[in-house]
């Protein structure tokens, strides 16, 4: 993952504190006091970097709108960049110095104050926003584990397994929660289950794959999506590669625990949903995604991707397509890829639906459980 930093000179040490978070949990920060090197043709350096970054700070301050020159010229190849870029994607991000305004062509970024209580853990949100995206899994962890430590005693711990032997490398992290009540007993016994048995899957696995060139790999990491009050949703990331194939597996799942009173949910238990009305949440999927996204494939073999048309009452129904989801405040996650049966060459794709537009109800089942109360609580914020 990339990231440039774009600031006005006299905002150098703001900039590097920036530089420094970013940094230290494995982003390729461009800062120019580090990343240029005398005899630099340093104004194609700036511009291709912008052009390659996935994540642009720019530091607002009183200098932004009073300073001619270069900044103003670095700023609207930014903004020009920012354009290109899918909207609603996180991309760029203003950080406000001070009490400076913002120029009027910022107004629609979201922006956060440095020196706020818990600015740090908002840029480092940001990265960790673009680095799941990009399915950066390595720096997903980094972040989460670099923002335990800002936060002081966290409520997770991180469990790890990591060998390298001459024939396969082994790298796990999965969340393990410091609550010892039942509920969390279950969780953290959950959460074992599945990453420690695709460890020992992968293992048996090795005992028949012999006599192959190379090094085989296995990569699983659990993490945390969403937790609030018992209600916790995670992401299981996993993926192989088998010394000698032609490519390597990576899929997604999720898991969702809707509190002490309810445990491990699954989305059919959950919602009031028929097969029919499954096929339209799909292709309201698929409206959403197309506004979102860029076609799949490179520049001479690009689709549109339609998930509605994966349906097949034979092998695969819309509901248990809808089967990989998370919730958070804004609305359900489904995780679309290789986890719910489609094609390897789709990747991993998500699609947030937000509550405001979601129009189906708990299932009764649940009644007055802790997670029914903050679905119809998020679907319903103003009553």
């Amino acid at each position: 993952m990339k990231a440039f930093i774009s600031y006005a000179r006299e905002r150098e040490k703001n900039a590097k504190e920036v530089f420094l978070h970013l940094s230290e949990v494995g982003v390729d920060v461009f800062f120019d006091k580090v990343s240029l090197s005398p005899g630099d043709e340093w104004k194609r350096s700036l511009q291709e970097s912008i052009k390659k970054s996935d994540l642009i700070l720019l530091v607002v301050s009183k200098e932004t709108s009073t300073k001619v020159g270069e900044l103003q010229r670095e700023i609207r190849i930014i903004l020009e960049e920012s354009a290109r870029r899918p909207r609603g994607q996180t991309y760029l991000v203003p950080m406000r110095v001070g009490k400076a305004s913002l120029p009027s062509e910022l107004l629609e970024f979201q922006y956060f104050d440095y020196g706020s209580g818990g600015w740090a853990k908002t840029l480092l949100n940001s990265a960790r926003s673009v680095a799941k995206r990009l399915g950066e899994d390595k720096t997903v962890n980094n972040i989460d584990r670099y923002l335990a430590k800002l936060e002081g005693d966290s409520p997770t711990i991180i469990e790890k397994i990591s060998e390298k032997k001459k024939r396969y490398n082994v790298d796990i992290e999965f969340i393990q929660y410091r609550d010892s009540s039942n509920y969390f007993r279950f969780i953290n016994s959950h959460i074992a289950k599945v990453a420690l048995g695709d460890y020992y899957d992968f293992l048996r696995g090795m005992t028949d794959w012999v006599g192959r060139p190379g090094k085989s790999d296995l990569s699983v990491y659990v993490r945390e999506h969403f937790s609030r009050d018992g209600i916790i949703s995670l992401q299981k990331s996993y993926g192989d590669y088998w010394s000698g194939a032609a490519h390597p597996n990576h899929s997604l799942t999720t898991f969702n625990f809707g509190g002490e009173d309810c445990g491990l949910v699954q989305f059919e238990d959950l919602f009031e949903v028929s097969e029919d009305e499954a096929v339209k949440i799909l292709k309201r999927c698929d409206d959403i995604f197309r506004v979102n996204s860029k076609s799949i494939g490179d520049d001479t073999d690009e689709f549109d991707v339609s998930f509605s048309t994966f349906v097949n009452p034979e092998y695969m129904t819309a509901l248990s397509m809808l089967k990989n989801f998370n919730i958070d405040d804004r609305g359900i996650t489904f995780n679309f890829g290789t986890g719910n049966g489609l094609p390897h060459v789709l990747g991993e794709q998500d699609v947030l639906v937000p509550w405001s537009i979601w129009n189906y109800k708990v299932n009764k089942y649940h009644g007055k459980t802790k997670i029914a109360k903050f679905i119809t609580a998020a679907m319903n914020p103003y009553v």
